[in-house]
């Protein structure tokens, strides 16, 4: 199961909206210790691990997507527990309750957090001090982080995500992405001020990401 309680023996919390690479995160900081086994909080979905985070300043990773495409992602993997509507609020609702705190976390947007995690395990280290091994070897890590994933949502819940692993057969993963495209077709024509709001803060969080910026606080 996976660790959710952050205290003082907390090395790392990666939190976020569903569907923003969370497990990816997860997977590649592993994959990057070679062995090392550090404490991890993270699939929680809620503020509250992150706010206690900051109060006793452990390195903390917020993962954000644009919420067109996350709430997509998050119709698509469980289909019948949200609407549209209601999937926008909750993205809403989860950034703005640590909008206060977006300077003292590391904001990562989901294209760095997929294609570069050594950036955001760096950042870390640059920020709180940390001594993260952030040594990334391209394909054969990403391939080595995808396993890993799909391993600890098995452990998780029980079974491999198939919505993202991409260790099906080609057919299955065509089907996939038509399903993923009809479904995202439906969320674009999608007209609300929850969606409006999101947007808004997307916009927000991309301009205070530190790996977009380049600076750090």
């Amino acid at each position: 199961m996976p660790e959710r309680i952050v205290d003082s023996d907390t090395d790392l919390v990666i939190e976020g909206f569903p569907r923003c690479a969370n497990s990816f995160l997860e997977a590649a900081f592993h994959v990057m210790q070679r062995g090392v086994r550090y404490r991890v909080v993270h699939h929680t979905h809620a503020p509250a691990p992150v706010l206690k985070a900051v109060q006793l300043r452990v390195p903390t990773a917020v993962v954000f997507r644009n919420p067109v495409d996350a709430v997509s992602s998050l119709l698509l993997h469980h289909p019948g527990v949200f609407t549209i509507r209601s999937a926008f609020a909750e993205c809403v609702s989860f950034y703005t309750a640590l909008q206060p705190y977006w300077g003292e976390v590391v904001l990562s947007p989901f294209e760095v957090t997929t294609s570069e995690p050594q950036r955001v395990i760096a950042e870390l280290n640059a920020r709180y001090g940390a001594a993260f091994r952030d040594n990334w070897l391209g394909k054969a890590d990403e391939e080595a982080a995808f396993r890993l994933v799909d391993l600890l949502t098995e452990e998780r819940v029980g079974s491999v995500d198939d919505h993202y692993s991409p260790f099906f057969d080609e057919t299955y993963r065509r089907q996939r992405r038509e399903r993923r495209q009809r479904i995202g077709a439906r969320v674009a024509l999608h007209r609300s001020a929850e969606r409006l709001r999101a947007e808004r803060l997307f916009e927000q969080l991309l301009g205070n990401s530190s790996l977009l910026r380049g600076d750090r606080s």
